[in-house]
């Protein structure tokens, strides 16, 4: 099962890990998120990361991650009922809570393994983003360097 949230805010992995964690009768176990190589290095985030079952993939929309094809096949191999993966198609933030245009390897990838394949489209809506400040900065920032 591929979980496919939009992505507005970096909590939103922490919130659908949370969501499976504290609601087991939904019968979805933790997922396996799948990450930006960059997020790997950050200080605690990466930390956390990686202890909920993050893997780090390296996206630069040219070339598909050499390794993607091997961690998914481990990923499916270890367990007899489904599989749970959390992918942000978008590949990125949206920086002004719109839809960015989805990214296609990863899907194109898990397609080629084979198998039946479930991808639940979920969306996290926020009143205010819990990082807005931060996007204020970004985009304020890429407006003087422009």
């Amino acid at each position: 099962v591929i979980i496919a949230p939009t992505h507005r805010s970096y909590y939103d992995f922490l919130i659908i890990s949370y969501i499976c964690f504290v609601l087991p009768e939904l019968g979805i176990d933790i997922p396996h998120i799948a990450a930006a190589f960059e997020f790997s290095n950050l200080p605690f985030l990466g930390w956390i990361a990686a202890s909920m079952n993050a893997f780090f993939i390296k996206r630069d929309g040219k070339k598909r991650d050499f390794r993607l094809k091997q961690i998914l096949t481990s990923i499916m191999s270890k367990k007899q009922k489904p599989s749970f993966l959390e992918v942000f198609v978008e590949g990125k933030r949206s920086r002004n809570r719109s839809f960015v245009k989805p990214k296609t390897g990863f899907l194109r990838c898990i397609a080629e393994l084979g198998g039946n394949h479930l991808v639940l489209p979920i969306t996290i809506n926020y009143e205010a983003l819990p990082d807005q400040s931060s996007l204020i900065n970004e985009a304020s920032r890429n407006r003087r360097e422009n």
